[in-house]
């Protein structure tokens, strides 16, 4: 726990965080990553190679997909969890994501970044 509080300091004094998620997201060492149960009503899935994070600040949240940042509002938050979690999020899920101010902006360069397929 101690390490992960200084990790996060030393984050929170950089003028620009969005290195470090850029760094952890970007391609790699091909890892396998067994399948995951997914719910019968997915709408939208993690690509199986995709490295997706998130960090929250006060005013927005960065969201690090295969090596690069989007900024979005923190009203995304639940469902990136979610997206970050099982892998997937359900047709609900999705549409109350793009309801949301910047959740279609979001979707859009997720799907550019080559994170997620749309079932």
């Amino acid at each position: 726990m101690q390490a992960k509080k200084q990790v996060l300091e030393q984050l929170n004094q950089l003028a620009n965080p969005r290195w470090f998620g850029e760094l952890i997201t970007e391609a790699g060492l091909e890892t396998e990553v067994p399948p995951a149960e997914l719910p019968c009503d997915r709408k939208l899935v993690l690509m199986g190679d995709a490295r997706l994070a998130w960090m929250e600040l006060p005013d927005k949240l960065l969201v690090f997909a295969n090596g690069t940042s989007i900024k979005t509002t923190n009203s995304c938050r639940r469902s990136v969890e979610i997206l970050c979690a099982h892998g997937c999020l359900s047709k609900m899920e999705v549409e109350i994501l793009a309801a949301l101010p910047d959740g279609k902006a979001l979707l859009n360069k997720l799907n550019e970044a080559g994170c997620i397929d749309v079932e």
